[in-house]
């Protein structure tokens, strides 16, 4: 099994370190036009920066591609997110306060996963000629995967969201590979009585952890689970968010998981909101339910979201009046292996040794740069875990000025394939993702 991790693992690095400039045809240009889960086409003039997310699984999003600056609206339980207390809460009694909140954010887009959705609201802002993009459900851990990379494109960060769905999709099959061949003990969901069935992303989640959900061979969705039921499938584990209590009942009360107090509680943030970190509530359920596959899995690592990814603090190009050398300072949120700077007009450099004050500064030759050039930067962690922005860095006509741009509305990562390739309180939960 091991060796399995390994290999995936080394795919993974590989991977992602054997990524090339992206330049002009990296596909992340603008005006863009889509198709959402509603059939309607919506045109996204430029470059999104000012971005209201309706959920908390959207702005979790936009903090794992590292664009979360770029929000300026959140709803009250994305609170917990980096950052989210310089956000205006846009939740609101009624739609139409709603509708007034959103709108004196001039927001330049507007994502609206399904658990949300509330087709006024969404009709009101289309009026008013703002983009806005509503989601289909998450069923599942790849349906993340597949969002991420989607509002990567949609919020201008491409690649970004490439990179991050590439390695999702890598930590679960590392996971899936983990637990191939073991028994996966019987399992539910509980959330004040009701439990995660099929075509539900937390079933997903709880297999991926090496378990059988009992839910899901009786209903799809969120139902409440009938007690006969618990007592003839004899759960041995249970999971639940934090702060929900698993019923005082006699038929949980008789079940193996309770009486052998194989209960994980969950981050209620990892586990119930269909975004990247979803990723850690598997991880966490693996540990307990099977800890010598956990360790060997870590031991092969790093994984992310498991294990925490570089991230940029600032990164800025300046170019001379002349447009003759291009001065790049890259600085990290903490200490890094190296960065890597490959210009779209020559040869990649290479800076391990920072200044005095951590920040990596080097000056690349820029008289060859065409218009439009873009400088591909690099971090890469201590642990081998990378993140990448691509920055513009304008024209080298020697009447054009010197520019310097914001590390937060730039973050255009590079081109990567994929290497691996409802009762109410179901509404309450939805309206929480």
């Amino acid at each position: 099994m091991r060796g399995r991790l390994r290999i995936l693992l080394c795919i993974v690095l590989v991977a992602v370190a054997a990524t090339g400039s992206v330049g002009a045809t990296h596909g992340c240009e603008f005006p863009y036009e889509t198709t959402d889960a509603t059939g309607a086409v919506v045109q996204i003039p430029a470059d999104p920066d000012r971005i209201v997310t309706l959920t908390p699984s959207a702005a979790q999003t936009m903090w794992e591609i590292d664009a979360f600056d770029e929000v300026v609206g959140t709803s009250t339980y994305a609170g917990y997110l980096p950052g989210a207390e310089q956000t205006q809460v846009i939740s609101a009694e009624t739609d139409q306060a709603m509708v007034e909140r959103i709108v004196d954010l001039e927001p330049t887009l507007v994502l609206v996963p399904n658990a949300s959705h509330d087709p006024a609201v969404v009709d009101q802002l289309r009026s008013l000629a703002i983009p806005t993009v509503v989601f289909a459900e998450r069923t599942s851990l790849e349906d993340i995967a597949e969002q991420t990379t989607q509002i990567g494109r949609l919020s201008g960060n491409c690649a970004a969201g490439e990179l991050r769905a590439m390695q999702l999709r890598a930590t679960v099959s590392a996971m899936e590979a983990a637990v191939a061949g073991t028994e996966h003990p019987r399992a539910l969901n509980s959330f004040y009585g009701y439990s995660s069935g099929a075509e539900t992303f937390t079933d997903d989640l709880m297999t991926t952890a090496g378990l059988t959900n009992i839910a899901a061979a009786r209903f799809t969705g969120w139902q409440q689970l009938n007690e006969e039921v618990v007592v003839t499938s004899d759960p041995r584990w249970i999971i639940a968010p934090e702060g929900s209590p698993i019923p005082a009942s006699p038929a949980y009360e008789s079940t193996t998981a309770v009486r052998t107090d194989q209960i994980v509680y969950l981050d209620t943030n990892e586990l119930q909101q269909p975004a990247p970190r979803a990723v850690n509530a598997s991880a966490t359920v693996l540990a307990q339910v099977h800890p010598t596959a956990h360790q060997e899995l870590m031991e092969d690592g790093p994984w992310y979201p498991i294990d925490e990814p570089p991230r940029f603090d600032s990164t800025t190009v300046d170019l001379d009046d002349a447009g003759a050398t291009a001065r790049v300072s890259v600085r990290a949120t903490e200490a890094v292996q190296a960065v890597h700077l490959r210009p779209s007009w020559g040869d990649p450099v290479t800076a391990d040794q920072p200044d005095e004050s951590g920040t990596y500064v080097v000056e690349l030759p820029a008289e060859t740069m065409a218009a439009g050039g873009h400088l591909e930067v690099e971090l890469e962690g201590l642990d081998g875990l990378r993140s990448v922005r691509t920055l513009p860095v304008g024209s080298t006509d020697a009447a054009a000025p010197s520019t310097t741009e914001p590390a937060g509305r730039l973050w255009l990562l590079p081109a990567i394939v994929a290497a691996i390739a409802a009762p109410l309180v179901w509404m309450l939960v939805r309206r929480r993702w």
